[in-house]
């Protein structure tokens, strides 16, 4: 924290390029090891390290205020290991911009939490000012999530990818009184370490590994933060798996 605080107050002024830089290099240095860079939307996205490349990308709408849509851009990533074995899927979906007035949500509401799957509507469901939604499953089957006709599942299909069929799944959404919006999905095989050395802030995980619930959060903050930021940067939380 101190690394990034510094880089920070370096650059208070100034090109802003060179503050931009300075946070990334701070952030490698707490563990955050930006490699790829990718647009999705408002949102600039840093990978981290690993042989991801794009599975799929699609344009859908976001229904608001009853009958109003708004666009939405969604890029689907896959990490492949050394033996060729696809160890994730990421999905980022998100908006242009902001409507720059106040909208009222209607949709993208938290479902409850159950055994093994944990979930934190951060309050945001009795009320539609905001959608704050995190997610995390420990009993995750990407066939069941998607339907045999979306647009996941035929690039699969195209591309000749076998998927595995059980593991995690560590979603989060954050919408904003302005109407930008932004959802993750890290979908992994159960190698997927999570973060070990975390421990959650909720009280009740709901079965859920403490560590998948920590990175959860981490990535939950994450999300939030480029929402409400005016460049859109997005930096995960890095994504390991056990050997």
């Amino acid at each position: 924290m101190k690394a990034l605080l510094a880089a920070k107050n370096y650059f208070s002024t100034g090109d802003v390029k060179l503050k931009k830089a300075a946070v990334l290099l701070a952030l490698v240095g707490l563990g955050f090891n930006p490699c790829m860079a990718e647009t999705i939307g408002r949102t600039n996205l840093q990978l981290p390290a690993g042989s991801w490349s794009v599975l799929t990308e699609f344009d859908g709408n976001l229904i608001f205020d009853k009958h109003s849509k708004m666009p939405l851009r969604t890029k689907v990533f896959k990490l492949v290991d050394g033996a060729g074995n696809v160890n994730a899927l990421l999905s980022v979906t998100s908006t242009d911009a902001g409507r720059g007035s106040r909208i009222r949500w209607i949709s993208q509401q938290c479902p409850e939490p159950r055994p093994k799957y944990f979930t934190n509507d951060f309050g945001s469901n009795k009320q539609p000012d905001t959608r704050d939604c995190l997610v995390v499953n420990s009993a995750f089957a990407p066939f069941k999530f998607y339907k045999e006709d979306a647009e996941v599942v035929q690039a699969l299909q195209q591309q000749n990818i076998q998927l595995f069929t059980s593991g995690y799944s560590l979603r989060t959404q954050y919408g904003s009184q302005a109407g930008t919006y932004l959802s993750v999905n890290l979908m992994t095989t159960k190698k997927f370490l999570g973060m070990p050395a975390g421990r959650p802030e909720a009280a009740d995980i709901h079965e859920v590994p403490e560590a998948l619930v920590a990175w959860g959060e981490t990535l939950h903050a994450a999300v939030k933060s480029s929402v409400n930021s005016l460049g859109g940067e997005l930096i995960l939380p890095a994504i390991e798996f056990a050997n």
